[in-house]
């Protein structure tokens, strides 16, 4: 499937969330054998309202070693534009962008924040190279207006700097 059949895909028929109370009530579903939770599809469909969660591009700052990867540099967003335009609409919520130590400098700051206003900006990290912390998290969010920061959550993720600066000790 291509990208944009699967963004389609999941904005028309979206992703299941719990059950109505509703469907608690009364004779139980249809069971299929094989089925997820052993349920009739066709039953959940009908019963289930679904919301769309957040769909995001994923980047890489890096020089790409895929065919598939998109390269994008905190210098020059511009191509995001195009990427998550489709006929002058939305066909995607956002981007998630590769940590570059440049979206915490004036210029990237502005950038980022320019971008956040415009769609959903997630960060994420290379393990083991950039930094996975909560200090590094806040400023993304705070400052640069990000939305998402994946982590590892490392050990020393809120480390004794982290809890000096939210005044944990």
């Amino acid at each position: 499937i291509e990208l944009d059949e699967l963004a389609l895909a999941f904005k028309t028929y979206g992703s299941p969330s719990p059950p109505k109370a509703s469907l608690l009530r009364g004779s139980p579903p249809e069971r299929v054998a094989g089925s997820p939770h052993n349920l009739n599809a066709m039953q959940l469909r009908k019963n289930v309202e679904v919301k769309m969660p957040q769909i995001l591009l994923l980047t890489v700052a890096k020089e790409p070693q895929m065919h598939y990867e998109l390269w994008v540099d905190v210098s020059d967003l511009s191509p995001i534009h195009s990427w998550l335009r489709n006929e002058n609409s939305s066909s995607l919520d956002g981007v998630y962008l590769q940590y570059q130590s440049e979206m915490l400098e004036p210029n990237g700051i502005m950038a980022m924040r320019k971008l956040s206003a415009m769609y959903r900006v997630g960060v994420w990290g290379e393990f083991g190279s950039d930094p996975d912390d909560c200090i590094t998290a806040l400023k993304l969010i705070s400052e640069c207006g990000v939305s998402y920061v994946n982590t590892d959550l490392p050990r020393g993720f809120v480390s004794n700097n982290a809890k000096q600066y939210f005044g944990l000790y």
